[in-house]
């Protein structure tokens, strides 16, 4: 009720709204308060999204290698999450669990970006072919959630909010 008292339109802010009346309740205040945020984004391209030639289904506007570019924005924080997250101080970490291309070698290790000890290499395959990803590959990028979950919260101690996110190429279609 405190969100709807003040002066814009009722509902203005959409979900923005919900997660403030969720965390108003998580900590038992009208006015709650978040110090220690962290991101997690996760990065895979996916092989539906292949040009036909390629044995995909060609069903992207853009091509797999723009992941890679916005995985290089991110890192130097020219991308608007990396950009957001600067200005509010929040701890940003993107995980390349299947990049078509091999982000590490054609990019090199950064402050943002990690490579997945259990990423797909190349991406997953086109799933109106057959399965996207083999059960070894699912297992092991459930795996990398829970890794890089665990990881956050211990490096951040205390933190009060976790965001994921996401990222590739055809995510939309998966």
């Amino acid at each position: 009720s405190y969100l709807d008292s003040l002066a814009k339109p009722v509902g203005s802010l959409g979900t923005l709204e919900d997660w403030a009346a969720r965390l108003a309740v998580f900590q038992c205040s009208s006015k709650p308060t978040v110090e220690k945020v962290a991101c997690l984004i996760f990065a895979g391209d996916h092989g539906v999204a292949k040009d036909k030639s390629d044995g995909g289904a060609n069903c992207s506007a853009y091509p797999q290698s723009v992941t890679q570019k916005v995985l290089e924005g991110l890192e130097h924080n020219l991308a608007g999450a990396s950009v957001l997250a600067a200005a509010n101080d929040v701890n940003l970490r993107v995980i390349d669990v299947g990049l078509a291309t091999d982000f590490g070698s054609t990019f090199g290790a950064g402050n943002v970006v990690a490579i997945s000890e259990h990423k797909v290499n190349g991406g997953t395959e086109n799933f109106c072919d057959g399965a996207a990803l083999s059960n070894i590959e699912l297992d092991g990028c459930i795996l990398a959630g829970r890794k890089e979950t665990k990881r956050c919260i211990q490096k951040m101690q205390e933190v009060q909010l976790l965001v994921f996110g996401e990222v590739g190429i055809g995510n939309t279609t998966s």
